[in-house]
């Protein structure tokens, strides 16, 4: 159905084409159950309230339009549904008395083919389910005490002519389709947290497991560093020992052409024989003394380093002359 059908149904808007001789006037008076407004083209010649007090009369003649609207309420049965703050769906049943309050207002819309009853209509629903989106499911059972119609009405009316009242209590009940729908969206959402619990106690052991082998890895790197570490003091050490035994051989070496040239050197000067044994005697105690502790404490050190270093270290010894 198009145009002002819901307005139609409800017998709410009649009209008739006032007929007769042209420019012979008749006059109109007031009706017990229907205002009456005059119209000549698109434009309102006045109206006449049902019941109107004064009994005024408006001259009505050929080619004027008189559109009758019924006074009083008109029984109306709403169905929909609207959802809580819980996004849960509810189908609710409320009668309604539909009652035109404002016959200019509605006349216009009803003209221009808005269908003005249906308007009505529409708007008490948008109201009841934005009203209803704010409150919780255990609000519901008080859902009849809290819904403000008049305030509702007030709107109703600036904007459709007409005010919608309830006539009976609200009655809601769950949707059936949708409660199945909303126990099963209800189990996926608990196995989907199910499954991100289980995803998010994975991913720990994983980082748990990640930062373990980081850390053994990291105690195997510096172990293996610590066992180059000592093997490399070790080599150090065993080549320090290597050079430390040449350079005694070559002390020894140095020590005996020494010994030879001294004692060459004491004969020339005839010297006594008692003389030369004690002079080798002197010398050969070097390897008795401190010496050749400090000649390895020097090679630890870096003092000795090569022959010509130890030669001259050997020749800086004392003298037996």
């Amino acid at each position: 159905m198009t145009g002002n059908s819901i307005t139609d149904q409800l017998g709410f808007v009649t009209k008739e084409e006032v007929t007769g001789l042209p420019f012979i006037e008749r006059p109109l008076s007031p009706m017990a159950d229907y205002h009456q407004v005059i119209y000549k083209d698109d434009v309102c010649l006045g109206l006449l309230e049902a019941n109107e007090i004064h009994h005024r009369q408006i001259n009505v003649k050929r080619g004027d339009t008189i559109f009758f609207l019924y006074a009083h309420p008109q029984q109306y049965t709403l169905t929909s549904t609207f959802r809580t703050r819980e996004k849960y769906r509810y189908s609710y049943e409320l009668f309604l008395n539909i009652q035109i309050t404002n016959p200019l207002r509605l006349i216009d819309l009803y003209i221009k083919k808005c269908d003005p009853v249906r308007l009505a209509i529409d708007m008490f629903k948008g109201k009841l389910s934005q009203f209803t989106s704010r409150l919780s499911q255990e609000e519901l059972p008080t859902l009849q005490q809290a819904l403000p119609f008049q305030e509702w009405n007030d709107t109703i009316l600036q904007a459709t002519g007409s005010i919608c009242s309830p006539v009976s209590p609200i009655h809601v009940q769950a949707d059936r389709d949708y409660a199945e729908l909303a126990v099963f969206e209800r189990n996926k959402r608990i196995q989907l947290q199910e499954l991100e619990v289980r995803y998010e106690l994975e991913a720990r052991e994983k980082a748990l497991q990640l930062q373990q082998e980081a850390m053994q890895r990291e105690h195997q790197r510096q172990e293996e560093a610590r066992k180059n570490e000592f093997q490399r003091q070790e080599r150090t050490k065993e080549h320090i020992n290597e050079i430390c035994r040449d350079l005694r051989n070559t002390a020894v070496q140095i020590l005996k052409e020494i010994l030879q040239e001294r004692l060459r050197e004491s004969f020339d000067r005839g010297r006594s024989i008692s003389e030369i044994g004690n002079e080798y005697l002197s010398l050969f105690e070097m390897f008795d003394s401190s010496f050749h502790i400090e000649l390895e404490q020097g090679m630890y050190e870096g003092h000795i380093e090569d022959t010509h270093t130890l030669n001259s270290h050997l020749h800086s010894q004392p003298s037996t002359n």
